[in-house]
């Protein structure tokens, strides 16, 4: 499935794309990696960043306020946004 528009899509049409970039100090670790689609894939590249931190920050699960913020801060690091 990919991460960014939640379609179904057998595992060879989905692509790895790292939150954080290598260059920035990201690495090849699940934590730092998500399954995207060609078209999602091409989006986030051409579209830049904000793409990608809507779409995680709509992931966030969080009860309180000041854990929203913290999650928000850690997506906003990752991103180096």
């Amino acid at each position: 499935m990919c991460q960014l528009c939640y379609r179904f899509f057998s595992p060879d049409m989905l692509a790895p794309h790292h939150i954080k970039t290598v260059g920035s100090g990201g690495g090849d670790v699940l934590g730092n990696l998500i399954s995207l689609c060609a078209e999602c894939h091409t989006r986030v590249h051409t579209s830049g960043k904000w793409v990608l931190y809507e779409a995680l920050k709509s992931r966030i699960v969080a009860d309180d306020p000041e854990d929203y913020e913290t999650q928000i801060n850690e997506i906003k690091d990752r991103l180096n946004i």
